[in-house]
């Protein structure tokens, strides 16, 4: 059972980096970075010593590749419902 549990907390590691990363930093770009460094990591690790890649480590790469092109899809900082003119206070023409 504690040996389950480990794999899968080791297999959703890079998820659990994309989001202290994200907290500590608040950038996506350098959270996803530092969680697919740890996907690779993994993946080097499994191949040098002969382990196939878990479910586990497929389905973190899945969390932060969506998790970052949602989050990459929604920063938009154009508002178009925004009027462009400029607000100074004053009243020119008045009744």
């Amino acid at each position: 059972m504690a040996h389950t549990a480990l794999k899968i907390v080791l297999g959703f590691l890079s998820t659990a980096v994309f989001f202290a990363a994200f907290v500590l930093v608040g950038d996506v770009l350098l959270a996803a970075v530092a969680a697919l460094a740890v996907i690779v990591a993994q993946f080097v690790f499994g191949r040098t010593t002969g382990a196939k890649p878990s479910m586990a480590i497929w389905g973190s790469l899945a969390i932060v590749l969506t998790l970052t092109g949602v989050s990459l899809a929604g920063d938009d900082t154009t508002d178009p419902l925004l009027s462009q003119t400029d607000i100074t206070g004053a009243v020119a023409n008045c009744a």
